[in-house]
Order: structure tokens, then sequence, then C-alpha cells
């Protein structure tokens, strides 16, 4: 196994990571053109139906797993452009989340059973600070969302309104709109990805 400085490769596990979800993706796809196969086929609107939704619940997981592949070639090509280079930090793979999601600050948070904090990782300084300030309040958008498990978002003054310490806390860090999505596995929901409006570069 590859290792850089005493642990595995970071760029090697990527690339790993990225071929297996593309796999994951045929094999999905596969799937669903065999439903779509057999609801053409179907002789009851019952069976045609069954297997069209059996599709396009294969058709959402191929996309998915597509995503994941994107967002690991995309750390990849990043830490290849990297290199080692001592003057640069190493490039974080949250990076590559939050730019697929339009932003340079995106945090994920885990959650226990008593819906205790976790945080896990974060793609830059502010969502960072913006993490354990929620951790530390007990507020904000990534402990709403795991709770009611549904999207929260909130801009501009009605971060403070929703959240009295957690707004002012952030705002301070020159973040002006949050939205926080629920995170589920296996129909439990496990945390929530937080993005928000970086302060300017």
């Amino acid at each position: 196994m590859a290792t850089v400085g005493g642990s595995q490769d970071p760029m090697a596990s990527a690339e790993r990571k990225a071929v297996a979800a593309r796999a994951r993706s045929a094999q999905e796809t596969r799937s669903a053109e065999r439903h779509e196969a057999l609801a053409d086929r179907a002789l009851t609107e019952v069976r045609r139906d069954t297997h069209l939704r059996m599709a396009a619940v294969h058709r959402s997981t191929a996309s998915r797993h597509r995503s994941a592949a994107r967002l690991h070639e995309s750390y990849a090509a990043r830490l290849a452009g990297w290199a080692g280079a001592t003057s640069t930090p190493r490039p974080l793979f949250m990076t590559g989340v939050a730019a697929a999601c339009g932003t340079r600050s995106a945090a994920l948070t885990l959650v226990g059973a008593t819906f205790d904090q976790l945080s896990l990782a974060a793609s830059d300084e502010p969502s960072r600070a913006a993490q354990e300030l929620e951790f530390l309040l007990g507020e904000g958008p990534a402990r709403d969302a795991t709770r009611q498990v549904r999207a929260v978002t909130a801009t501009g003054s009605g971060i403070t309104d929703r959240w009295p310490g957690y707004g002012p806390a952030v705002s301070e860090l020159g973040i002006e709109e949050v939205t926080a999505v629920p995170l589920s596995m296996e129909g439990t929901c496990v945390g929530a990805l937080t993005v928000s409006t970086p302060p300017p570069a």
C-alpha cells in the first residue's frame, strides 16, 4: 500500500473511491435499464408501474454515485496539483463539496442518538468556526435540520431572529446566509451538511 508520511496515500485512496463509485453507478444504471425493459413487457398496469418505480430508484442511486465519483475525482486532481508542496496546506475533500454546492464554506456534522453533535469536517476556517459555535451554543442550522429532519435556511437578520446566540456570533464571522440539509442513512438522520456564504476572500 502506498503511503505518504506513514499513512495511506490520499490521492490513491480518492482515485480508488472514484472508480468504485463509477462502478456502482454503472451497476445501478444497468438495474434501472432492466426494470425499464420489464416495464415495457409487463402484462398489467400494476407490474408496469412497479418496475418504473424501481427503475426511478435505481436511476436516482446511480446519479448519487456519479456525484460521489466526481467529488473524489476532483479531490484527486487537487491533490495531484498540490503534489506535496510545503508552502501550502494539503487540499481538503470538503473544499470540493463546498464548490459543488456553489460556495467556499461547507461543514459536515454528525449527531448521536441524543443529538449531541460531533463536528466532522469543514472546508475552510469560517465554516469550521461556525460549526464549533453551534456545538458550543447549542443552537444553529445543523442542529435544527437533524432534529426536524428537513432543510433549514436563514439569511441576514433572520439568522439572529432564529438563533439569538448563534446568529450574532456567525454574523461576526462575515456569514450572511446558512442552509443545512439533513443526512440520512437507512432511514435514520445521522447529521447535516451546512453550507454558508463565506466572508470575502
